[in-house]
């Protein structure tokens, strides 16, 4: 009982409070930052997840600040074809917990971001361009050098949701 009171404290204090604190929690999507944006959908998932439990009035409004968090990236941190403006890793991060957070709100019979938003369906065939046949259009991230992107996960919800095999 301790180590989850412990977690629902630290949902409560520190996860739900983030999208509310700190550099980022002023321009939330700062046009298509990702950092802010994985911060805000991060929180977003915990509040859906934990719901009244996590002991905030407001974790409605922390999913509805992620939903916007989601539109408003994609529309401006993406172009049409699904190509991040920040550069083709920046975009991974967000995108990877955005593709998270839909799954999850279509479980839980909320909105269908996949549905809503366009750019959604358009990433993936964005990402294998980048990707193959060499990795030739990646750039890198940071001092980090050409990295793949961490999980293709995501790619298993867009297969389905779509109807693509070829995202598999």
């Amino acid at each position: 009982q301790r180590r989850r009171d412990d977690l629902l404290r630290m949902v409560r204090e520190k996860f739900l409070e983030a999208p509310y604190v700190g550099w980022n929690a002023r321009d939330r999507y700062l046009s298509g930052h990702n950092m802010a944006v994985t911060e805000q959908v991060c929180a977003g998932i915990c509040a859906l997840v934990w719901g009244v439990d996590a002991g905030r009035g407001d974790w409605d409004a922390v999913v509805q600040r992620a939903i916007e968090s989601c539109t408003l990236y994609c529309r401006y941190g993406l172009d049409r074809a699904g190509y991040g403006y920040e550069g083709t890793m920046y975009a991974c991060n967000p995108m990877d917990v955005t593709y998270l957070f839909a799954q999850l709100l279509c479980q839980n019979g909320r909105e269908n971001l996949f549905e809503l938003i366009p750019e959604l369906k358009a990433h993936p065939a964005a990402t294998r361009n980048l990707l193959f046949p060499d990795r030739i259009g990646l750039t890198p991230i940071a001092d980090g050098g050409i990295l793949n992107p961490e999980s293709y996960a995501w790619l298993l919800l867009t297969a389905k949701h779509y109807d693509r095999p070829e995202d598999l």
